[in-house]
């Protein structure tokens, strides 16, 4: 039964979340052009981008800093399965997700850090972090 979701989640990923898992793709062979070797985690292609503050998935594919914590990689596989979920809807919450990040770590540069709201206070972020939990542990 497990062979049978794995392939069901490729096959949705490449079908319904064409737009998001072909957008990672086209990262990753950027990636592996550039001598970046990917690895594994469960069912999921993972490339390790060095010391960057965060990560993030494309589909079928997850990219994370240089020892991420399995937290982080469940966190990002359950946007993987957003994606399989949502799928051609998928981009829309992989950008705000995106600047979202982005605009924490900027007040958190301008030293508001401490203002902000939990990173899961936003339904998508939570939604990711508990699928993750299902899906990956």
């Amino acid at each position: 039964m497990r062979t049978v979701k794995i392939i069901a989640f490729w096959a949705l990923s490449w079908t319904w979340g064409i737009i998001t898992t072909a957008t990672g793709a086209l990262v990753a062979l950027a990636l592996l052009i550039t001598g970046h070797a990917p690895r594994r985690f469960h069912h999921l292609v993972c490339f390790d981008l060095g010391n960057v503050g965060g990560g993030f998935s494309l589909g079928v594919f997850v990219f994370v800093p240089h020892n991420a914590s399995d937290a982080l990689k469940r966190h990002e596989g359950g946007h993987s399965v957003q994606n399989v979920f949502l799928g051609v809807f998928m981009p829309i919450i992989t950008v705000w997700s995106f600047c979202r990040y982005w605009w924490r770590r900027w007040q958190e540069h301008r030293g508001r850090g401490d203002r902000l709201p939990p990173y899961e206070a936003i339904w998508f972020e939570k939604w990711a972090t508990d699928l993750g939990a299902k899906y990956y542990n």
